[in-house]
């Protein structure tokens, strides 16, 4: 039995130091379900700031803080926000003042830990409208190590011939990243009108590999035991 835990240890060894990193950019984005956790939103894992609260002018999603900028209007929104799938997006977004960050970092995210010391596993942001020459994303881990040697980045739509006030939703675009390395930040990049749709979900619980070597050890344990003594009437 002893060969066999240690076998099995051995086996969960590189699950338990698996941190791989996904990253998504750049895709079209006019609904929640158009986002690569639409999944984890729907059972509601996955929590999203639209911003549509603007009457109490403050992020007040649980884990989320916005270290710089405010609520706007005149940049648009995602396009289900005012209840209409007709690629104008009436609502709200977050944009406004700067931060003071190197170029070409204008925001940034932060998020905090959950009641079991966990970040974030999945974390992403809608850029609005046209213009600028790139979008960029740089995401943080736990130990607020860069989670990709490179930004996250794709170059801004260019907008159609004739013009679009900025409310026109063809150049919406997500960004993000899921990993377990956790997330606890986010530098929004290039020349940003404004965001939508920040959104982010934390690690399910799951057994841990404790618990996997000790069912196998009862389990090899009733074996050897049913063997000895006889099958058990």
């Amino acid at each position: 039995m002893k060969h066999a835990v240690l076998a099995l240890i051995s086996l969960l060894a590189p699950l338990a130091a698996s941190a791989a990193v996904t990253t998504y950019a750049d895709i079209p984005y006019r609904s929640r379900a158009d986002s690569p956790f639409y999944a984890d939103i729907q059972t509601g894992r996955v929590q999203v700031q639209d911003f549509e609260g603007f009457e109490e002018y403050a992020v007040t999603t649980p884990g989320l803080r916005l270290m710089n900028g405010n609520y706007v209007t005149g940049a648009g929104s995602v396009d289900e926000d005012d209840g209409k799938m007709n690629n104008i997006g009436m609502g709200f977004a977050w944009g406004g003042r700067k931060g003071n960050y190197p170029h070409p970092w204008e925001y940034e995210i932060r998020f905090d830990k959950d009641a079991s010391g966990n970040y974030p596993s999945e974390a992403g942001l809608v850029f609005l409208s046209y213009g600028g020459s790139t979008r960029e994303v740089q995401a943080y881990d736990a130990l607020g190590e860069l989670l990709t040697l490179e930004p996250i980045s794709a170059a801004a739509p260019s907008q159609p011939s004739g013009g679009y006030p900025n409310f026109y939703t063809g150049g919406d675009r997500f960004f993000g990243l899921s990993t377990d390395k956790g997330i606890s930040r986010i530098l929004v990049g290039g020349t940003v009108n404004a965001i939508d749709h920040v959104q982010f979900g934390y690690p399910v619980p799951e057994p841990s590999a404790a618990f996997f070597v000790a069912a196998a050890g009862v389990g090899l344990l009733a074996r050897r035991r049913g063997g000895k003594d006889g099958p058990t009437p």
